[in-house]
């Protein structure tokens, strides 16, 4: 891969795993193109608002980068900052994600919400849990369960898709971007 204009230090360290690597193997440099991204998200490394659309056409992203519940678990997740509980996250990360998928986020406390991330609603008994995103639709689905029973799965008490609009509604008008 050449270099395209001006790019990112993101864009930059991918290109140069792209172009380095000596395998021969689709598999192992998808690997590796797998983990220059998480560590570019997890070092903080600041992203501009199109690397996510770049690297996805430019390094064939559809091999490695995952589909949609992928991304939601392995990226999004991680620059919202809830995996490993790293509050902290990689904001700019998270935004050129959300531009990718044409997401508006839907923030709690001035955090943003991803897969898993546990959320309590006023007039809403329970904890509540996010499931998914429908990018398309620009809704969050939001999940209460029943009580565990030992052995058993977990199942679906309640289930509530929600746009930002609704979100905030729920939320007081709080958390505005």
């Amino acid at each position: 891969m050449t270099m395209l204009k001006k790019n990112s230090a993101v864009v930059k360290l991918l290109t140069h795993v792209w172009d380095n690597h000596r395998s021969g193997s689709w598999l192992q440099l998808n690997s590796a193109m797998s983990k220059a991204l998480g560590l570019a998200i997890e070092s903080g490394m600041r992203f501009d608002r199109d690397d996510c659309a770049t690297i996805y056409k430019e390094f064939r992203g559809g091999y490695w980068f995952g589909d949609a519940r992928a991304q939601e678990y392995r990226w999004y997740a991680r620059a919202c900052g809830l995996e490993r509980n790293n509050h902290g996250g990689n904001l700019s990360a998270a935004k050129s994600f959300e531009a990718f998928t044409g997401r508006k986020p839907f923030l709690l406390n001035g955090r943003r919400l991803c897969v898993t991330s546990g959320v309590t609603l006023k007039n809403e008994p329970g904890q509540w849990e996010v499931t998914s995103f429908n990018d398309h639709a620009h809704t969050m689905v939001l999940v209460t369960y029943r009580p565990e029973e030992e052995g058993r799965p977990r199942k679906i008490l309640r289930r509530m898709s929600v746009t930002n609009a609704e979100w905030l509604a729920l939320r007081g008008g709080k958390d505005n971007e």
